[in-house]
């Protein structure tokens, strides 16, 4: 019988942890960045079932890649993205289905980690422009003082 219950206890104890995982989603955005993400729209699928896109640039914008991570402790873990196609001319606002961030999949993964909440940020990692030219998020930002100059 104790065999039983300690069975039982270790089921019980995974059912609860496995209902206590939680994904918070949010959004970033690049200091030099010339998309804005301006709003996110959550289904009971995808954490980032649409978002709301402004072209903050002079140029028109054809694509650009988004990015979706887990925070986990101080690193994150790219855990998806994609290429979205959106026309967009300077200072236009846009709103365009991603279907990016699967919930399941990312309270799953949040379980493995044995962490009871985490973060999934999307960001913009790179543009096209509609003249060929790109800007890419990789580029390094330093501040004032740094031995990196600003991007103008």
């Amino acid at each position: 019988m104790p065999r039983f219950l300690g069975t039982a206890l270790a089921l019980l104890f995974g059912c609860a942890l496995a209902h206590a995982q939680h994904v918070v989603f949010t959004m970033r955005t690049h200091p030099t960045c010339p998309v804005l993400i301006a709003s996110l729209v959550q289904s009971k699928d995808f954490g980032f079932q649409a978002v709301t896109l402004l072209d903050d640039s002079p140029k028109a914008i054809d694509s650009m890649m988004l990015t979706v991570v887990l925070t986990v402790g101080s690193r994150e873990e790219v855990v998806d993205g994609g290429r979205v196609f959106a026309m967009l001319a300077p200072g236009d606002r846009k709103s365009v289905d991603v279907f990016l961030g699967r919930i399941q999949a990312l309270q799953q993964r949040v379980q493995e980690l044995r962490l009871a909440e985490a973060r999934a940020i999307i960001y913009v990692d790179s543009v096209d422009f509609s003249d060929g030219t790109r800007w890419d998020g990789r580029e390094p930002v330093v501040g004032p003082g740094g031995d990196v100059p600003l991007r103008k």
